[in-house]
């Protein structure tokens, strides 16, 4: 049963987010994927993101870099305790970004996101 007096959540997402090595147009200055994602995370937490769309044209590559850094977190001495466990809160989704024919009006590819379930990668990787 739903608890309607509750009302509502109001929970920020960001569904479209790129990564260091994104498979076109990588811009991002970080050294190290471990670098760039300290970053990422230390900025989610600062704007109280709780769902991120892991963002790449095509494969789920650099989102499943970003649930090997995470897998990795306790060994990571640039979060404390407190930020470790709201990083590992953090819900992620694989988001594959298609870019298709025909072209619109202005000339531009179309693109369309698909938001993957995560809990179905494995299914995905084979």
């Amino acid at each position: 049963m739903i608890n309607k007096s509750m009302g509502s959540i109001w929970r920020k997402w960001d569904l479209h987010v790129h990564t260091k090595g994104t498979f076109k147009n990588d811009q991002f200055s970080s050294a190290t994927f471990e670098e760039f994602c300290n970053c990422f995370f230390k900025k989610a937490l600062q704007h109280n993101i709780e769902v991120i769309g892991i963002t790449d044209y095509f494969n789920i590559v650099n989102y499943n870099s970003v649930i090997s850094y995470i897998n990795t977190l306790n060994d990571n001495v640039f979060f404390n305790d407190e930020e470790k466990e709201k990083i590992e809160n953090i819900y992620l989704l694989p988001n594959v970004e298609l870019r298709v024919l025909p072209v619109t009006d202005r000339g531009k590819l179309v693109n369309f996101h698909c938001l993957l379930n995560p809990d179905l990668i494995e299914y995905f990787e084979n």
